[in-house]
């Protein structure tokens, strides 16, 4: 059976986000990058010019989404959004930064979610994504914040 609607991939300006927009694009999706600011716009469509899929780019701040909505087509959201500051000891990382942290790896990945499931139900199907960091499995040294999801 073959998947329609649009594929939705927040931190879709830059790293793994960019490379799953140009992907889903080959393949003929529609798809939504979502990227953090105008300057990442120009490696969207250099990077998906001439693919079969419709690409459409929008700024996203998965900290300050405001009134986004996904399209009531929404079938795979892709919470690829997500930041690693600094490495250093989690004892000298102050308060802001963690709170940081957690805005954009955690909490930005549930208002998406939250944002993305109740169209997914309405349309009887979809898929989502939570990209992750390694670190999760192969701790490293001073690496304590990068947890799930990252690539922003």
């Amino acid at each position: 059976m073959a998947r329609s609607g649009t594929v939705a991939v927040t931190g879709g300006g830059t790293g793994l986000g960019l490379g799953f927009v140009a992907e889903f694009a080959r393949r003929g999706r529609k798809v939504m990058a979502l990227a953090l600011d105008e300057s990442q716009r120009a490696a969207v469509e250099e990077a998906t010019a001439g693919l079969p899929g419709e690409v459409e780019f929008s700024i996203l701040d998965v900290t300050r989404p405001g009134d986004f909505a996904f399209p009531e087509d929404i079938d795979v959201l892709v919470n690829n959004a997500g930041i690693r500051l600094k490495n250093i000891p989690v004892e000298e990382i102050g308060m802001d930064e963690w709170r940081r942290y957690f805005d954009v790896n955690f909490f930005g990945t549930v208002d998406m979610t939250k944002r993305a499931l109740p169209l997914m139900r309405a349309r009887g199907s979809g898929t989502i994504c939570n990209v992750s960091s390694a670190s999760v499995y192969v701790p490293i040294p001073f690496l304590g914040p990068t947890a799930p999801p990252s690539g922003r």
